[in-house]
Parts: structure tokens; C-alpha cells; sequence
């Protein structure tokens, strides 16, 4: 008899993580990012935190990739390459 060992669930990336590697890659804290696109810290904690996303086609992933340096494209999906 034979047992098969189920494969590891690897939890998807949600756009929070990729604000967090941006956000961190670029060398600002939150409270730097959140002065530059002009939103509170907190708000940024959410989404890093999971507790809240911003909605995929919010103006907000634009104003954040400009701050950090990264392609909006992979801040709203993960589906554009960066790093």
C-alpha cells in the first residue's frame, strides 16, 4: 500500500505583500510612503496586514507605484515581473 504525501499549500501573494516588498524595497517606512500618496499610515497597515485590499482598479496602485518605483501592473495582480 502506498501513501501519497499531499502537496504544501503555498498561500497566494494578495496585493498587500507586494505594497509591503515595494514599499520596503524603495526604504520607506509607512508612515514615508503614506506622506508621498497622501493617505494615513494606518490605511497602509490594513492592506499590509490583510484586513482590508484596495479594489484592483483603485487610482491608489498607480500613486503607490510612483512612490516606490514599481510597475502598477504588478501591485494590482502580481502578474507583471519585478525583481
Amino acid at each position: 500500500m502506498s501513501t501519497v504525501t499531499p502537496l504544501l499549500q503555498i498561500p497566494a501573494e494578495r496585493p498587500g505583500d507586494r505594497i509591503r516588498r515595494a514599499r520596503k524595497a524603495a526604504g520607506l517606512d509607512m508612515r514615508e510612503l503614506a506622506a508621498r500618496i497622501q493617505i494615513s499610515h494606518s490605511r497602509i497597515g490594513q492592506w499590509e496586514n490583510h484586513q482590508d485590499d484596495p479594489p484592483e482598479d483603485s487610482p491608489i496602485y498607480d500613486r503607490i507605484a510612483a512612490a516606490c518605483g514599481v510597475p502598477a501592473a504588478w501591485l494590482r495582480t502580481g502578474d507583471a515581473s519585478w525583481r
